[in-house]
């Protein structure tokens, strides 16, 4: 019976941690014009070049878009859905010494990220954790051969799976223009996979409001 009654302890403590652990995930927010967001809000964001790192067929790689557009929508509870298409894609074999080799026989017509994210703190920094729609699915990159005489040595497709988390460099501030930066070399910023091998995604993303407001998290 103490043994029933120590282990109905524990459960009833572990409870207890993840209950606070939750109400401190979900304790940030969105606010507009000072007030906090009742109904879902939209915008678009932009971005220049972006950069896609992780192993393909026993080789490193990095996968560089030119431009990336897309859309979002913030919502109560520091929540939100995003979609966004890269294009203007090359990709490239990283050697031993760390230069870019072009595979200039191989294309990426289209990459498109969609799915929801979520505010969080993590050291002390406020950060947006971006997860796919149908999670840890982000999305299925195609490789195809430029033509039918050309060949591409990264012909496939692979899948890009986890969560990557944005930092906010001016989360306190209201703004009309806030910037995501998606940072690799920042401590538990992302947890990505391309072809299940550890992957980096760094970008720097430009967000608005259609309707212009000035917003900020906290």
């Amino acid at each position: 019976m103490a043994k029933a009654r120590l282990a109905l302890l524990g459960i009833l403590a572990a409870l207890a941690v993840t209950a606070v652990a939750t109400a401190t995930a979900s304790a940030h927010e969105f606010l507009v014009n000072g007030s906090a967001i009742t109904v879902l809000l939209h915008g678009a964001f932009t971005s220049t070049t972006s950069h896609l790192k992780g192993e393909l067929l026993g080789k490193k790689i990095e996968i560089i878009s030119t431009l990336d557009t897309g859309t979002f929508s913030i919502g109560p509870n520091g929540t939100s859905t995003f979609e966004v298409s890269f294009t203007g894609n090359t990709i490239d074999e990283i050697n031993s010494s760390g230069e870019l080799i072009a595979e200039p026989n191989c294309v990426i017509k289209l990459i498109t990220f969609h799915g929801t994210d979520e505010l969080l703190e993590h050291e002390s920094k406020l950060l947006d954790t971006f997860t796919g729609s149908a999670p840890p699915l982000f999305t299925n990159i195609h490789i195809e051969n430029l033509s039918s005489e050309k060949t591409c040595g990264f012909k496939t497709t692979v899948a890009v799976e986890g969560t990557a988390n944005g930092i906010l460099p001016t989360a306190n501030e209201a703004k009309k223009l806030q910037d995501i930066e998606f940072n690799p070399s920042v401590a538990g910023s992302q947890s990505l996979t391309l072809g299940g091998k550890p992957a980096t995604f760094e970008s720097t993303e430009s967000l608005e409001l259609y309707d212009e407001a000035s917003w900020r998290a906290h």
